[in-house]
């Protein structure tokens, strides 16, 4: 009994590998990757995974010197807690979040290759179709008597219209826009090739995302490279009345260009040469060899070090001035008079433990402290005494014959320069083209045939189309017009499953 339900028309009887029985663990590995739901399982996964890796900072953009076992829980309580014990802190260098993101992967290779033999071998193995109920199985049929044989006038019209010709006698193939079926699998390579592009920030060198600040003058090392960079001067230039409009009232000074003044450096032997020079500008970074430095902010006058008077309190007099940087103090002072000060310990933040040990909560300077040793031919053995913000240093250590009073402040400016490095962008960006040419032929282009019997004096014309029957039907009726076949286009639609 001839079935009258439309032809699947997808891999045209192709067998698929995921559909045969299982015979052995790659088998099984090959049904499991060549699902589509699994594939979108796992894409979902991922993406809750990564909406949930947001909610707080990574553990490398955390604002704190704590350890992150204890960072999490005493910022955010009880959710900090699962987050740190789940490994949300450091998502996506985890390696179960790798490890899915290969998994995806090597499902988009398996999901591919698993269509793309059937569909390779259903293309270039048409055969021209000779049992008429092929054709009356088709969605889109027409049949009708024809004393003449009208096979090389539709032939003439079909390469008109650009379609690829194959004949056998009176059998008839057109075709065109076949590639078009190739656009999911293209898809599926640039897909592939942007996380091959993603995983690439894993080697290293290839990618760095870091900050630094800068002091005025000052030289420091760009955080993961071989190069440093320095500060020769920070910029802010504003706007003048006369360039606003008379109309335009302006509440205060606006900015119009923030701006550091650079020299990158690269460490050669042990000592620096110079390598660029250059104007660090918003959106306009200083480029080396594939390093950026941008302009991402300032800071101004803030509090560089602290300037204490070292007084001995037996003479009552002045006997020395230090200087002791926030943020780096050096480890050691000449004064005059044979006197020596050394910095033996400082705290940027100071607290006190439970134990009523020192330490620092972070690296910011919110409360500076410093242990410093103070040597001198009347104290050869040396005191001991504590330089604590807001804190009476004599209080402490009361039978030290010096103690240390502020004189005054050190104020810098210093700004802020985010540093990017990502060598795997130029592959990201080819990999999204490419996606893109995918989507294309995917969703704009169509793979339309045309099966042509002329037998026993009747015409038999089949056709199909992956997509866009109306426009299929419409260019149907145009070719018959052009063929004299009396073809009418709400005739041609037998309706029906839409198969591909």
């Amino acid at each position: 009994m001839e079935s009258d339900q439309p032809l699947n028309m997808r891999y045209e009887g192709a067998a698929r590998r995921s559909n045969l029985a299982a015979h052995g663990v790659i088998d099984l590995l090959w049904k499991f990757f060549s699902s589509v739901k699994v594939a979108i399982w796992m894409i979902a996964i991922a993406l809750v995974a990564s909406i949930i890796g947001t909610i707080l900072p990574q553990e490398e953009f955390k604002q704190s010197s704590l350890p992150a076992e204890q960072f999490y829980p005493q910022t955010y309580g009880w959710f900090g807690q699962i987050y740190y014990a789940l490994g949300f802190h450091h998502l996506f260098y985890s390696w179960w979040y790798i490890l899915l993101l290969l998994m995806i992967g090597v499902s988009l290779v398996i999901c591919s290759l698993d269509r793309f033999i059937p569909l390779y071998k259903a293309l270039n193995r048409q055969r021209l179709p000779k049992h008429i109920d092929f054709f009356r199985r088709q969605r889109i049929f027409w049949e009708g008597k024809k004393e003449e044989n009208p096979v090389d006038l539709l032939a003439e019209v079909l390469k008109r219209k650009h379609y690829a010709l194959k004949r056998e006698g009176d059998l008839l193939l057109a075709e065109k826009g076949k590639i078009s079926r190739w656009g999911p699998y293209i898809n599926h390579i640039g897909l592939i090739l942007i996380i091959l592009s993603v995983m690439l920030r894993f080697i290293p060198g290839f990618y760095l995302d870091e900050y630094v600040w800068v002091w005025d003058g000052e030289t420091k090392k760009v955080p993961g490279t071989n190069y440093y960079v320095k500060n020769v001067d920070f910029q802010v230039q504003y706007y003048e009345e006369k360039d606003f409009p008379e109309k335009i009232k302006t509440n205060g000074l606006i900015v119009k260009n923030y701006q550091t003044n650079a020299i990158l450096y690269e460490e050669v032997n042990g000592s620096l040469k110079e390598i660029k020079k250059g104007e660090i500008q918003v959106n306009h970074p200083l480029e080396y060899n594939g390093l950026y430095l941008y302009q991402s902010g300032n800071q101004p006058d803030q509090i560089y070090a602290l300037k204490l008077n070292l007084v001995d309190k037996q003479e009552n007099k002045n006997v020395g001035e230090i200087e002791l940087s926030l943020y780096d103090p050096k480890s050691e002072f000449d004064l005059a008079g044979g006197i020596k000060v050394k910095v033996l310990e400082y705290y940027p933040d100071f607290a006190l433990n439970e134990e009523k040990l020192p330490y620092s909560k972070s690296n910011v300077p919110n409360r500076p402290a410093y242990v410093v040793e103070t040597i001198s031919p009347d104290v050869p053995q040396g005191e001991k005494s504590w330089v604590i913000a807001g804190v009476n240093g004599d209080e402490l250590t009361p039978n030290n014959r010096y103690r240390f009073d502020l004189s005054n402040f050190t104020v810098k400016d210093r700004t802020g320069l985010m540093v990017r490095v990502d060598r795997g962008l130029p592959a990201l960006y080819v990999s999204m083209g490419i996606v893109m040419i995918g989507l294309v032929m995917g969703f704009y282009w169509q793979h339309r045939r045309i099966w042509i019997n002329y037998k026993e004096g009747t015409l038999y014309l089949a056709a199909h189309t992956n997509k866009n029957w109306f426009g299929l039907k419409k260019e149907l009726e145009g070719i018959a017009k052009e063929a004299n076949l009396p073809l009418n286009i709400k005739e041609l639609d037998r309706g029906g499953k839409r198969t591909r």
